[in-house]
């Protein structure tokens, strides 16, 4: 277990040194520093601009000042944070600029104890192969990181247990096992409306016996 941590552990390093260099690759790391939680977001300067260029367009900003603010802004309508269930409030976010960029928000509302944490990200899902390596940092903590990807639409559902982090697969199975249940009450819905248009038509629905 201990060599599969230190592997994945390589695999972090490896990324977050090449990330700098490579526009689909991010981070996003849960910092808690005595009770204050912050959330790191660390990508390519070119990805950032991309995104805000995308979703402002080209000439949305004249000053670095006005690209932060959008950057920002775009951020945190595009990352959905949960803890237990809540949402998590993302306040207060700042820019440092550089080869390879990081934007830290301040959290509110996280509770000392933590069992489950959901996360989104969709603010690279445009950029093509995009994917988001997610962490947390908290003492006593178990050091691991989970990738966010267009295969799991950028959500991850995770829960801690002692001090280890583990992907939440109950949350997962339910989430599949709602899949067939909803597509019989869309089938059942359209059946009744089909019916009810005929009878209202003075026609009869006749079944197979």
């Amino acid at each position: 277990m201990k060599k599969i941590t230190l592997f994945l552990l390589g695999i972090v390093l490896l990324l977050n040194s090449a990330k700098a260099h490579q526009a689909d690759i991010s981070s996003i790391t849960l910092v808690q520093h005595n009770e204050q939680w912050t959330m790191q977001l660390n990508a390519a300067a070119a990805a950032f601009q991309y995104v805000v260029k995308q979703q402002f367009g080209e000439n949305a900003y004249t000053t670095a000042e006005e690209f932060n603010q959008l950057l920002v802004n775009h951020l945190r309508k595009s990352i959905d944070l949960r803890v237990d269930g809540k949402q998590v409030e993302v306040g207060h976010g700042f820019v440092q600029l550089a080869h390879a960029t990081s934007v830290i928000f301040e959290l509110h509302s996280i509770p000392v104890s933590i069992q489950e944490i959901s996360i989104q990200n969709q603010a690279f899902k445009n950029i093509h192969q995009s994917r988001s390596l997610f962490s947390i940092s908290k003492e006593g903590l178990e050091k691991k990181a989970f990738v966010l990807h267009k295969e799991n639409n950028y959500r991850l559902d995770l829960a801690l247990q002692d001090n280890a982090i583990v992907e939440n697969t109950q949350k997962a199975t339910q989430s599949w096992l709602m899949l067939p249940s909803l597509a019989l009450l869309v089938g059942f819905t359209v059946y009744f409306l089909w019916r009810g248009a005929y009878k209202r038509k003075g026609l009869t629905v006749t079944h197979p016996s």
